[in-house]
């Protein structure tokens, strides 16, 4: 779970749950991701880690998780399509 609510915590629950399905860049990506279109949270504020997020917040994060385990696009999970 998440031991205190910080974003290495959410990182290392990301890492627990998909571990195996999804290479470890993905899975950091989808991370990162979901950090930014959920909370909009930077890689400024990834870098600094300071930010503690709610219980609403963390349950967010397991749901996409969850949904990252059956191998549904990000896309759907993030309502989002990013080009580059």
């Amino acid at each position: 779970m998440f031991a205190d609510n910080s974003i290495k915590s959410v990182f290392r629950y990301f890492n627990e749950k998909l571990e195996g399905l999804y290479s470890d860049r993905e899975i950091q990506l989808f991370c990162e991701l979901s950090l930014e279109v959920k909370n909009g949270i930077t890689k400024t504020d990834i870098i600094l880690n300071d930010k503690r997020f709610s219980e609403s917040e963390l349950l967010t994060f397991r749901e996409i998780t969850k949904r990252l385990k059956v191998q549904e696009p990000i896309q759907y999970i993030l309502n989002n399509a990013f080009f580059y």
